[in-house]
């Protein structure tokens, strides 16, 4: 009988076009067959698999588990897609997503989205600032295209080490209702100063440019996003 590997976080879906998607998981470090299996149909009744493209783990072990990247391409404009991970041969129906891709280029169409910033901080008690209600409200939210963060999606990550940082990310994306919302919608992210380092912190100052490195690979590593405009300087969308 195949070994059921456990998915930690995620999955989480980002980067959609109107003919692509990223889909990421973080999973035990032990799992080493892993696919994500697509389709129009919730019922699944006929699949696509689609083997990850990418499978990443910290050198150092300050991080525990394995990131899975899943590169999703031929798809449909406008098209509702539902999706659930197999590992190691056993189907998680229980965490399944879904997204919808974006119209054709030139296509004129309404569209709503969610955006928000500030939601939560690890270091205090009972996480106050989470809201779990916020999230349970936006999943329940007929129709939306994508949930965009404004960023402070957590508090001061003034890690240098990448594994810590991945540690809090993980943190926030393990909680019930913040999984459950981004595995109902597609989700983009942008930084804020305490995303970064604390309160007015600048990614331009020499003394932050090892902060920045490891900031830009922990991002890079975790969420599902469109291409970076570099390896060093930041971040942009492109569709």
């Amino acid at each position: 009988m195949a070994q059921a590997f456990r998915i930690n976080t995620g999955p989480i879906c980002g980067a959609v076009t109107s003919t692509s998607a990223v889909v990421k998981a973080a999973v035990v470090r032990d799992a080493s067959q892993a696919t994500v299996i697509l389709d129009e149909s919730p019922a699944f009744a006929a699949p696509r698999r689609v083997a990850a493209a990418g499978s990443w783990v910290d050198p150092e072990k300050e991080y525990e588990d394995r990131i899975l990247t899943f590169q999703l391409s031929g798809l449909s404009p406008g098209t509702r897609y539902h999706y659930m991970l197999e590992l190691n041969g056993v189907v998680h129906d229980d965490w399944a997503g879904q997204f919808t891709t974006f119209p054709a280029r030139g296509t004129h169409t309404s569209f709503r989205f969610a955006c928000a910033s500030c939601s939560g901080n690890r270091k205090l008690v009972f996480d106050p600032f989470l809201a779990p209600e916020v999230y349970a409200m936006l999943a329940a939210e007929p129709d939306l295209a994508f949930f965009f963060h404004l960023g402070d999606l957590l508090y001061d990550i003034d890690d240098t080490v990448i594994g810590k940082r991945l540690e809090k990310y993980h943190w926030m994306f393990a909680r019930k209702e913040v999984g459950a919302l981004f595995r109902s919608l597609p989700f983009d992210y942008t930084w804020d100063d305490h995303d970064f380092l604390g309160n007015n912190s600048v990614g331009g100052d020499a003394s932050n440019a090892a902060a920045k490195r490891t900031a830009l690979e922990a991002y890079d590593v975790f969420w599902p996003h469109h291409r970076l405009a570099s390896g060093s300087d930041g971040r942009y969308r492109q569709l």
